[in-house]
């Protein structure tokens, strides 16, 4: 490959060589340093090859010293490709410019990836980066990445490790969140845990403090359940933070509504398509295309970005935009279809707010008067219910 790029820059013709002595010619190459390639013999007085095309200004006059005739069937290289393009100034100078403008390009910061994130939010990394200096668009050169990340990990207690590597045009921070466990084991400042709801306790697992209740107690928010001032035997007062396993045996009301009027949306077949490039952070609209208005439709989006490969990213991203053009219709409306689909509100909320392992639905019922009162339904429940708000110790009482 290496061989092939330098002879196209130097430029070489292919030739056909015919005779009587093939070998004398072949010879009188050798002898004087001359470089042949792709030789194939096509008959026992003709073959074709290829050489240097300043060697063959000095073998065109010798050829009939070895009793051989040769023919130029084609010639390439650089030279030949650049020569029609010698009055062409402008084409020159904006190639110049191109390269000007990549070579620019790998010089400056184009994308940040981060890995690593599970509880932490990226936007939240991201945006502590850009304060301290690691943003795109700035040169790669005048990011210190050690001391952005000395300076982040002192403001996170959250974190515990990050690294920074810039590869090519890309910058790769990989976060190393703090085990939650031994993050328990840090310091805790001193607390109460109490109630933020009503119901009654049905487990109650006191890991440090002194608990203020009992399983069967009936709590309301804001009742103290373990409190964080422990007294010794010896008399002795000290404060810890109160950590317990509480949970509360409820009885939720879920109400979930719907409304009466809904629409399904049927294609038409039309489409249309915007093109627009994205430079940046500015982006620029290719074509003029008429406005949607209110029309009914969704709208699809792709993107392409341009990359020399991994690592180097180019601010540089093709965006299309379609919107496939609908028409609204009216659905009619079932009291069982209605039931389904409030019953699955009911208990993805149920899910969210409670163990899902100890929810038992004890009674559905769903109203259904589209023209007056509305499509709504209510699920009443008895379920298991996670509690405890910890609240600082402010002083010794």
């Amino acid at each position: 490959m290496i061989g092939q790029m330098l002879h196209f820059c130097r430029g070489y013709v292919a030739l056909e060589v015919q005779g009587a002595s093939l070998e004398r010619f072949v010879d009188l190459c050798r002898k004087n340093g001359i470089l042949l390639w792709q030789v194939r013999r096509k008959d026992l007085d003709c073959m074709t090859l290829c050489m240097d095309a300043q060697d063959w200004a000095w073998v065109e006059g010798r050829c009939p010293s070895v009793c051989c005739t040769a023919r130029v069937l084609h010639r390439e290289g650089l030279r030949l490709r650049l020569y029609p393009m010698r009055r062409r100034p402008f084409l020159w100078v904006t190639a110049m410019l191109c390269m000007a403008l990549c070579l620019l390009s790998g010089q400056v910061l184009w994308n940040i990836r981060i890995e690593g994130c599970s509880d932490i939010p990226q936007r939240e990394i991201y945006d502590q980066l850009r304060g301290l200096g690691l943003e795109t668009g700035r040169l790669k050169r005048s990011i210190d990445s050690r001391v952005i990340r000395g300076e982040i990990m002192t403001l996170r207690d959250d974190l515990d490790y990050l690294t920074i590597n810039i590869r090519g045009t890309e910058a790769l921070v990989t976060v190393t969140e703090k085990d939650p466990e031994k993050r328990k084991n840090e310091l805790p400042q001193p607390c109460d845990l109490y109630a933020d709801r009503s119901g009654v306790v049905a487990l109650l697992r006191v890991r440090t403090g002194e608990s203020a209740v009992a399983v069967g107690d009936t709590v309301i928010p804001g009742d103290q359940l373990v409190s964080g001032r422990m007294t010794s035997s010896r008399g002795e007062r000290r404060q810890v933070a109160a950590d317990a396993d509480v949970l509360l045996r409820t009885w939720p009301r879920m109400t979930v509504a719907m409304s009466d009027k809904i629409y399904g949306y049927i294609e038409t077949g039309e489409q249309i398509t915007r093109w627009s490039i994205v430079i940046g952070n500015r982006r620029l609209s290719l074509p003029c295309i008429e406005k949607i208005g209110d029309a009914c439709y969704y709208k699809t989006m792709e993107t392409t970005a341009v990359s020399l490969g991994e690592g180097y990213f180019f601010p540089l991203t093709l965006v299309r935009e379609t919107w496939h053009l609908c028409t609204a219709q009216r659905l009619e409306l079932s009291e069982a279809a209605c039931g389904e689909v409030l019953h699955a509100a009911c208990l993805r909320l149920l899910e969210e707010r409670c163990l899902s392992d100890s929810v038992e639905e004890t009674a559905f019922e769903v109203v259904f008067e589209p023209d007056t009162t509305g499509i709504y339904a209510i699920l009443q429940a008895e379920a298991l219910e996670q509690t405890g708000r910890k609240i600082p110790i402010l002083g010794e009482n």
